[in-house]
């Protein structure tokens, strides 16, 4: 009864579609211009996959996106094989969405059970050593398109050692177009220099952010037309994209019985590399995220798209981090996507299939640059928390060394261990030192209410959000190792927090007088 109490309530509507919450006070003036800008960028990429629209008004972190699972893709490759002949003649298309309707059915399950408490175990280490870990795959995954090479699909243990030994192989049999690889070099080098040193100058002078990779896609997809780069050079295109709506139908459910299992796994491994995407850039860009909301809105998502041929759907890192540096503002720019694909299927189709297929790895690899930014934590961790380090070292290595999901898995498992250890090692200690109190005994003990232990993070978020109220913060009289692990948050992030920080109580009074007003 209280359950449905909650789900009736106007507020419940509210964070149910949080786009009733953020499109009545969108700000036009600010975000427009950034969200068609991503929004058209990544709807040139998405149009060799298809689109995934129903995400944007039910999701609530403004910058992930979705894309197909490849690991389903394996996933349901063995499942359709190993049916019997009699329910394999129910088509392949007919059980991939019954899955995929399955695999929403089990997510949005898990938002109404609230299963989302188990996204806690995802920690900052686990899910910075993940997704550099995975931002390696991503990098390496484009590799073959910009030596114009075509590789074999492997899976399991070491698979990055057996792509780049056949990337090699393939580099050496003489099969690599030097062409290619020769404007996809130009152009990576190009789009680094001027992002990296001619867009700051630019920003400094100019509100509008410049879409450099819009301008890559459109001016390679000219060049190609014109010069013939398929025909001349054998450049690889996204080549001939079929015209019209596939027609909707209704997925069987008699098949549920043996997709469930494959759907089950599936259903979560979706969710969990959502929930880490999205804190990641949660953390980074200073906003929260409903977790439930996501298991809804990846749950509804799939739900509805199983009425077309598709495959089930997880965040995509690599679109991901386009949309982030297109400057991507809301959720609104998947809206702009999604208008480019019909657009593209109903009307210009024709003029982007000569579209190199190596100018939108070129832009993926420049993107990644900020996940690998991310090895920088490691020399900070190892000053701050030696156990924090050794995760983002065993989940970055388990998912380099190994694959993206199980890497995940390797590095939940791993903290979890470490956490039963310390628990384990503390009451050894406690027992240690009752033993060794004996005589010295308190009568009663006494509660110390409102403290709350939070990370370094936490207390910077704490002084931006007073900041922005136009209220100052400042602290005294804080231990010495509190400040040095201040100190290593100061040398990561760049942030002046130390300048809140006060010897003594006087100290701070005396100095507030002198202290800047709070920027409003």
């Amino acid at each position: 009864m209280r359950l449905a109490k909650e789900h009736c309530h106007p507020r419940f509507v509210l964070d149910f579609l949080p786009i009733l919450k953020w499109l009545p006070r969108y700000n036009i003036k600010q975000n427009l211009i950034n969200d068609i800008i991503g929004g058209l960028t990544v709807g040139i990429m998405h149009i060799p996959q298809g689109v995934f629209a129903v995400v944007s008004l039910m999701a609530g972190s403004c910058n992930l996106r979705v894309s197909n699972i490849l690991e389903s893709k394996a996933s349901n490759g063995s499942l359709i094989g190993d049916l019997d002949d009699d329910i394999r003649m129910d088509t392949s298309i007919a059980i991939l969405t019954s899955l995929t309707l399955c695999v929403g059915l089990i997510q949005i399950a898990m938002a109404l059970l609230r299963l989302d408490f188990l996204t806690a175990l995802l920690s900052d280490q686990i899910i910075t050593g993940f997704t550099t870990g995975a931002a390696v795959h991503v990098f390496t995954a484009q590799l073959n398109k910009i030596l114009g090479v075509a590789l074999p699909r492997r899976s399991g243990a070491g698979k990055l050692i057996f792509v780049y030994k056949d990337l090699f192989s393939s580099v050496i049999a003489g099969y690599a177009n030097w062409f290619t690889f020769a404007i996809s070099m130009a152009t990576i080098i190009t789009l680094f220099l001027v992002k990296t040193y001619v867009d700051p100058l630019i920003r400094k002078k100019c509100r509008i952010p410049v879409p450099y990779d819009l301008f890559v896609m459109i001016v390679g997809t000219i060049v190609s037309a014109l010069l013939n780069l398929r025909e001349r050079f054998n450049v690889k295109v996204i080549g001939y994209i079929p015209t019209g709506m596939p027609t909707p139908s209704l997925p069987d459910v008699s098949l549920f019985g043996y997709v469930l299992g494959d759907a089950l796994a599936i259903a979560i491994v979706s969710l969990v590399v959502t929930v880490s995407m999205g804190k990641l850039f949660a953390k980074k860009h200073n906003y929260e995220i409903d977790v439930r909301q996501e298991f809804y809105a990846m749950g509804f998502m799939e739900a509805l798209t199983s009425l077309f041929p598709v495959w089930p759907s997880s965040t995509a890192l690599a679109r991901t981090l386009v949309y982030e540096a297109a400057g991507t503002k809301t959720q609104l720019a998947t809206v702009f996507s999604s208008a480019l694909l019909l657009a593209v299927i109903f009307f210009i189709g024709p003029f982007v299939e000569v579209l190199p297929v190596c100018f939108m790895s070129c832009i993926i690899i420049v993107a990644l640059k900020g996940m690998f930014m991310q090895l920088k934590n490691i020399k900070i961790l190892w000053r701050m928390s030696k156990s924090d380090c050794a995760i983002f070292v065993v989940s970055f290595a388990a998912t380099v060394l190994y694959d993206v999901i199980e890497g995940l898995m390797i590095g939940v498992c791993f903290a979890a261990a470490l956490l039963v250890f310390a628990i384990l090692k503390r009451r050894e200690d406690e027992n240690e030192r009752e033993k060794s109190l004996r005589s010295s005994r308190h009568e009663s003990g006494t509660t110390l209410r409102s403290i709350k232990i939070i990370p370094p993070e936490s207390l910077e978020k704490i002084f931006n959000e007073q900041q922005s109220k136009d209220v100052n913060v400042l602290c005294a009289a804080a231990p010495l190792e509190v400040l040095e692990r201040l100190q290593c948050v100061l040398d990561t992030n760049n942030t002046d927090i130390l300048t809140h920080f006060y010897p003594s109580i006087d100290d701070a009074l005396n100095n507030i007088d002198s202290r800047p007003p709070a920027k409003s």
